[in-house]
């Protein structure tokens, strides 16, 4: 008998239910009411349960594997909104995946963390693709954050339609880094005073992020790397006048 496992699973579904509705044993009555004393096998019980153990006997046994996790290993500058692909050598059963356990701890059959799995990235939800249970899309509930190293997890409590195991759990070992699409933040914490007569002034600027200032060459700066954090601008030597 050569079935797929999706075959094997529904017709042991369905063997189970005809199992479920059959009597074990019977007894023979005749028209006046009498009862053999014998009981009888159903015949029908053999056939089902002869049947059943056949696709049993040649259930194939072989556990699933994760063939491809994308974003791979290592990738970077990966899209903040980046969707997670998991690929498996054959069809799995979604309904023994869970992806949401508690925000502070790393539980779910599939996982995403960005502190090597202390703490779990929200999953929103996931699906399978072109209705094909080999292939699931994976997606968080935020977007990813800018410059930052995630990791995907997936446990070995996966299941193929036979509810046959994984035997290794699986997981990056690097990871993928997202790539900085976010404009920087520049606050200004002291500023020059409206009234000065130093002709080469500086003020203050906060900066969420490392960079390049270049947009105040009129002022005299050409071009001035700034790191995270605080960082002081010291403008070129200015005439007098008035200046914005």
């Amino acid at each position: 008998m050569n079935l797929n496992k999706r075959d094997q699973k529904e017709i042991l579904e369905y063997l189970e239910l005809i199992y479920s509705e059959l009597t074990d044993v019977y007894n023979l009555t005749d028209t006046a009411g009498n009862t053999d004393a014998n009981c009888y096998t159903s015949t029908a019980i053999e056939l089902v349960d002869e049947l059943r153990n056949n696709i049993e006997d040649n259930q194939d046994d072989v556990p699933p594997f994760v063939l491809e996790i994308i974003p791979s290993d290592g990738a970077v500058k990966i899209e903040l909104d980046t969707a997670i692909e998991i690929k498996f050598s054959e069809e799995i059963n979604t309904l023994k995946i869970s992806i949401n356990g508690g925000v502070h701890s790393c539980s779910g059959t599939i996982q995403v963390s960005n502190d090597n799995f202390s703490t779990r990235v929200e999953l929103k939800s996931f699906e399978n693709h072109n209705h094909e249970n080999q292939k699931l899309i994976i997606r968080t509930k935020d977007n990813f954050s800018s410059l930052t190293q995630y990791k995907v997890r997936v446990l070995s409590d996966i299941e193929d339609l036979v509810g046959n195991k994984m035997i290794n759990s699986v997981a990056h070992k690097v990871g993928f880094q997202t790539g900085d699409f976010l404009p920087p933040v520049i606050t200004i914490v002291q500023k020059i005073d409206n009234h000065t007569n130093d002709s080469t002034p500086t003020f203050i600027i906060n900066s969420n992020e490392n960079g390049v200032i270049s947009s105040l060459k009129k002022c005299g700066v050409k071009e001035q790397t700034i790191s995270e954090g605080e960082n002081t601008i010291k403008l070129s030597e200015l005439e007098d006048g008035l200046y914005n």
